[in-house]
C-alpha cells in the first residue's frame, strides 16, 4: 500500500511538495518557452492543485511539457487523471489551436 488515506491532513501538503518539484522542472526546462513580463520569463502559476502555463511557442512547449510530465510520472509515481483534468487553451492562431488540441490528452 502507498499514499495517504482520504481526508488525511498531510495529503494536500504532500501533493504541494511534489507539485513544486514538477513546477521547478518546468521552470528549468529550456524547451518550454514562457512569456516575457519585463525582464522576467514567466512559465507558470500555481494555486492549490491548479497549474496555469504561459507559453510563447505553445506547440513546441506543449510537446516538451507532456514529455516532462511523463518522465516525472515514472519517477515519482504521480499520474494525471485525464478524466478529471481540464485544459483551457487560448491562442490567436486557429491552426496552432487545432494542433495543440491533438497533443493534449485532456478535455479542452
Amino acid at each position: 500500500r502507498s499514499g495517504t488515506r482520504q481526508g488525511c491532513p498531510l495529503s494536500p501538503l504532500l501533493f504541494n511538495i511534489v507539485l513544486e518539484v514538477l513546477a521547478s522542472a518546468i521552470r528549468q526546462q529550456k524547451e518550454i518557452k514562457g512569456i516575457r513580463i519585463g525582464k522576467e520569463e514567466v512559465k507558470l502559476s500555481l494555486f492549490a492543485d491548479d497549474m496555469i502555463l504561459y507559453t510563447e511557442n505553445p506547440t513546441d512547449s506543449t510537446r516538451s511539457l507532456l514529455e516532462l510530465i511523463q518522465e516525472f510520472s515514472q519517477v515519482v509515481g504521480y499520474k494525471i487523471n485525464v478524466q478529471k483534468s481540464v485544459a483551457f487553451l487560448y491562442t490567436n492562431n486557429e491552426a496552432t489551436e487545432r494542433e495543440i488540441k491533438k497533443l493534449i490528452p485532456f478535455t479542452i
